[in-house]
């Protein structure tokens, strides 16, 4: 008979792996309400942020402001220095201009907010020093002093259900959609208010049915598509990952309109066209990509119709010419050839041309993740390779990060979402549990080695210690599964569980089978 825990982990294991092998990036949960209006989460301990030197702003750097105010605020104001990352500086020059030009600024509170929304823009990049609950506390901080702003209201409300993984408390649905209509009143960048736009009616489909919610999904849907044409003009932001999954949320959203995910996308073809074709036609070719998947499902190929492979070949064929097209016109950017080792997969393309794609993917941006994760499935068994396949290219993966202390993490990390989506067809295919997959000698081997690394190199990651346990249980190795959650204490992420009962549940197997072991 199944051990409890090995229920809890079959079920976690398909899940992931599932959501996983459709959509690699993890996305960022909703939000939730001010400290005023909303019981507080318990014991939010912040983790120490990352070194950030301060320094006074310059003149361009102050936007709009004059010179007078600019002078003012340098004799109470610090900046950040900005970082080397193009799209981190870019997500901290915005933010904090925003702030500076359009909010509601005092000497009271500006250090905290400038603090916060730093903090903001260094969580994206799978940042493993940062993490959710310290953008939550920097947020918390500032409105603690008296800081009524509605960006940073916005983001507290955000980091308070992605902390909580709750979006379905009435509070939070109370104070939500009135510091949205704050913000979008305000003289924030149209980028700001266009993601604030997408995101908001990601919430309001989620938030529930009612007809004033659906009312409020279709006008943010509306507001984001006017604000387009305004965001491309700005320049605020390049068209870079954050703007390319801007895109993606709309048309997701728009889907639940017009039912038709190609249709969605063709609405904001024409408006990208003019500001980047090449930008435009990987945008055009990702939906495409999605659109075919919508077709085919995401099962095993014997549990898909004829008539639904025949689409899926037909939108995959027109999503490589629209990627083969925009790499043509700029072989320097990263969003065709990501995908095209998806097409790859999906258009059983061998595995030499899925390489080249794969290759000039990293030389365009050697740290996206996504990439590395999209050639690990490609690799997997119910498409092109073997499990043999997947840890040759994992063990490649964990070497490249041991030999350079400057390589990205994400590499063996992708290597053990892999695992995962292995373990989940082991399952399925009633070959056995998750555990007696995870716990082959090989495979934990592997698994184990990947943490140890990671947690070399991020002591203080709480989300690395937290999937650390839930492995290490997977592979039946309960007491060092109990090592990481005591070494965690109160900042155990919940995320990895996706909610307090999922947390709960598994602590309590946890400590089950240890009982059982005395």
């Amino acid at each position: 008979m199944k051990s409890r825990l090995s229920i809890f982990i079959a079920a976690f294991v398909v899940l992931l792996a599932l959501y996983v092998w459709v959509h690699i990036a993890e996305p960022e949960p909703p939000a939730a309400p001010p400290p005023s209006r909303v019981e507080q989460p318990q014991a939010m301990v912040p983790s120490p942020l990352p070194t950030i030197v301060l320094r006074k702003f310059t003149k361009s750097e102050a936007g709009k402001l004059s010179d007078a105010d600019r002078e003012r605020l340098n004799a109470t104001l610090l900046i950040p220095e900005v970082p080397d990352d193009p799209y981190l500086a870019a997500e901290q020059r915005r933010l904090i201009n925003d702030y500076l030009n359009a909010g509601s600024r005092n000497a009271e509170w500006d250090q905290q907010v400038v603090k916060a929304l730093v903090t903001g823009s260094r969580l994206g990049r799978w940042n493993y020093e940062l993490q959710h609950r310290d953008f939550y506390n920097a947020c918390k901080e500032a409105i603690d002093k008296g800081c009524n702003d509605p960006l940073v209201f916005y983001f507290y409300l955000r980091m308070y259900s992605t902390v909580r993984y709750d979006t379905r408390s009435a509070q939070l649905q109370a104070s939500f959609f009135p510091v949205l209509d704050d913000l979008l009143a305000r003289d924030y960048s149209a980028y700001t208010k266009f993601t604030a736009c997408c995101r908001a009616a990601q919430y309001a489909a989620e938030f529930g049915s009612t007809p004033e919610l659906k009312k409020r999904h279709k006008n943010f849907i509306e507001q984001a598509y006017e604000l387009l044409p305004k965001t491309l003009e700005e320049k605020t932001v390049p068209l870079d990952e954050s703007f390319e999954l801007m895109c993606e949320f709309w048309i997701n959203e728009d889907v639940k309109i017009s039912g038709d995910r190609k249709a969605s996308m063709l609405k904001l073809y024409p408006i990208l066209e003019k500001a980047d074709k090449a930008f435009a036609l990987a945008i055009k070719g990702k939906t495409l990509v999605q659109y075919a998947w919508d077709a085919r499902g995401t099962g095993f190929a014997s549990t898909v119709s004829s008539q639904n492979f025949k689409l899926f070949g037909q939108r995959l064929y027109e999503a490589r010419a629209a990627l083969e097209e925009s790499w043509e016109l700029d072989p320097k950017k990263i969003f065709a050839p990501r995908q095209m080792v998806t097409v790859a997969m999906g258009l059983s393309l061998d595995r030499k041309e899925m390489e080249t794609w794969f290759k000039r993917s990293i030389a365009a941006d050697p740290n996206d993740a996504d990439v590395y994760g999209a050639k690990f499935t490609y690799l997997q068994p119910r498409w092109h390779g073997s499990v043999e396949d997947v840890v040759a290219f994992g063990q490649e993966c964990i070497k490249a990060f041991e030999d350079n202390p400057t390589a990205q993490p994400m590499q063996p990390e992708m290597y053990v979402y892999a695992l995962e989506n292995l373990a989940s067809d082991f399952v399925r295919a009633k070959r056995g549990r998750a555990e007696d997959f995870f716990s082959k000698p090989e495979i934990w081997r592997d698994v184990k080695r990947v943490y140890e690394l990671l947690l070399k190199r991020f002591p203080k990651s709480t989300r690395i210690r937290t999937r650390y346990a839930l492995h290490a249980a997977s592979a039946l190795q309960y007491k060092l599964a109990k090592d990481q959650i005591d070494a965690l204490g109160e900042e155990i992420d919940i995320g990895v569980f996706g909610n307090e009962t999922g947390l709960r549940q598994f602590l309590s197997c946890v400590e089950w089978e240890l009982k059982k072991k005395k």
